[in-house]
């Protein structure tokens, strides 16, 4: 698809030319070409035209203001920008090399990504509190404009296969360059038809080991097999201790669920260490059990393993918020806010729930998913399937000194 952005490469070049020894006329006319070829004449009138404004403009202008991709409220930085040079192998979103600083300033010196300023997220709906200030967490920032997904998310598990009978299929991911949106699909599949041979050869593997698990145990004991069912996950590469995340999404109508939540549950983890996680929703529509979920907000706390002590037993604190409307026919905000003394929830800008936080003190991974809870939600209802949790934006900040 046509890039929302087409002359951004172009912005880039100029930027270079009016610093490089290189002549400009080579870096315009490679920056001209590039945006005729992905755009058409309007583009390269845009540019030139862009091109016109730095010149006339030495500084960034004290407020700027920027639109996303679904018309929402113009966005207005405060104060001018700075942005800085990063370590390539520090990159984010779509791997540019700079950084965000929407508390101070700069002159056009260093030329700012036009994404950046398109994409330049908006502050928490509160402040940080006294002497502090918010700065982006980028690694865990994503508005989902382009193919760019892998810089900072993974779409799998490292050693976990999903949720029983559903298992997670990368190719259930996907970046719609129309929507503007990552979508994480769900469908009727078997694990024979997946294409990725360690994927298929460890669905497998785990079928065989359960199928003679199966047959030392009772009927109504016996563990179910991956079959039927493949769903999605994606889990940020970074892992974040506090801060405020917040997802802008339109929610699967369906009894799989949809889900965001933070946890690091590898295996891999220090002797000793514990095993937590936060759940800001797990939603489905189902209506098993006559009871309608589809206007309600499952959140959720966990600690599954209490560092050295093994016979202490495991804390899970569910929560349900009642919104009164089904929430799968609209896009809605949910946030956490994670600090050092509290856990808030937030929904469409409102606090519906706050703990204590007496456990949540390791830092944690960012995933959205979807899982099949045959117990809690049932399984999917006749021709539900395929269907999509879209996910619009996530944005995640943490409180530094100002």
């Amino acid at each position: 698809m046509e890039s929302r952005f087409p002359y951004s490469a172009s912005i880039h070049s100029i930027a270079i030319c009016r610093r490089g020894p290189i002549p400009s006329s080579f870096y315009l006319f490679i920056s001209l070409l590039i945006c005729y070829k992905s755009g058409g004449p309007s583009n390269v009138i845009t540019v030139l035209f862009l091109l016109l404004l730095f010149d006339f403009i030495p500084n960034l202008p004290e407020k700027i203001k920027a639109t996303y991709s679904d018309d929402e409220k113009f966005v207005h930085t405060s104060r001018p920008m700075r942005v800085e040079k990063r370590n390539p192998s520090q990159s984010h979103l779509f791997g540019d090399l700079y950084k965000y600083h929407p508390h101070n300033s700069t002159t056009f010196a260093t030329l700012l990504p036009l994404e950046m300023v398109i994409q330049a997220p908006d502050y928490p709906p509160f402040p940080p509190g006294r002497g502090l200030r918010w700065e982006p967490i980028w690694e865990m920032t994503d508005q989902f404009w382009r193919e760019g997904l892998y810089h900072i998310w993974e779409p799998f598990h490292t050693k976990w296969l999903g949720r029983k009978p559903s298992f997670f299929r990368p190719s259930n991911v996907t970046v719609d360059n129309v929507r503007k949106c990552l979508r994480l699909n769900a469908r009727h599949d078997q694990p024979w038809h997946v294409h990725d041979t360690r994927l298929r050869n460890a669905l497998l593997r785990s079928n065989q080991a359960t199928e003679a698990r199966n047959r030392e145990r009772a009927p109504d004991e016996r563990e179910d097999f991956y079959r039927d069912y493949s769903t999605s996950i994606v889990r940020s590469k970074h892992l974040q201790q506090y801060g405020y995340f917040e997802i802008k999404c339109k929610l699967a109508d369906s009894d799989i669920s949809s889900a965001f939540w933070l946890a690091n549950d590898e295996p891999a983890r220090p002797s000793g260490s514990w095993w937590t996680e936060l759940d800001v929703f797990e939603y489905s529509t189902s209506t098993k059990n006559g009871k309608d979920q589809s206007r309600l907000i499952n959140s959720n706390h966990h600690v599954h393993r209490f560092g050295n002590d093994p016979e202490r037993p495991r804390r899970s604190a569910a929560n349900e918020y009642d919104t009164g409307v089904n929430l799968s026919q609209g896009i809605h905000t949910f946030a956490l806010d994670w600090t050092p003394q509290y856990v808030r929830w937030y929904f469409n800008g409102k606090l519906i729930r706050q703990i204590k936080n007496d456990y949540y003190h390791r830092p944690l991974r960012l995933k959205i998913d979807r899982e099949t809870f045959p117990g809690w939600f049932g399984l999917p209802r006749g021709n539900e399937l395929p269907n999509t949790f879209d996910i619009y934006y996530v944005r995640s900040w943490q409180r530094v000194r100002a």
